[in-house]
């Protein structure tokens, strides 16, 4: 489910309709495959996680709260 609650993302998301649908019981999620990840214009504005990311997490999938209701997995880089 996109994580975008917020009313200035409500044009484009479809986060808004679920958390109304499920009387506000959502919990929206942003998920990051580190394997994934360079360094394109998108990750730029995403400091904080790259930098969890490239720390490593201890090899472990990591999860944040980053408000309430709304949280972000980074799962752990696969062994190469």
């Amino acid at each position: 489910m996109s994580s975008r609650l917020r009313a200035n993302r409500a044009v484009w998301s479809f986060g808004p309709e679920v958390d109304a649908f499920v009387e506000g019981s959502s919990s929206p999620s942003d998920l990051y495959v580190p394997e994934y990840i360079d360094d394109g214009p998108a990750w730029s504005k995403l400091a904080s996680i790259l930098t969890t990311i490239a720390s490593g997490s201890g090899g472990k999938a990591t999860l944040f709260r980053t408000q309430e209701r709304t949280f972000v997995l980074i799962f752990a880089r696969t062994a190469s």
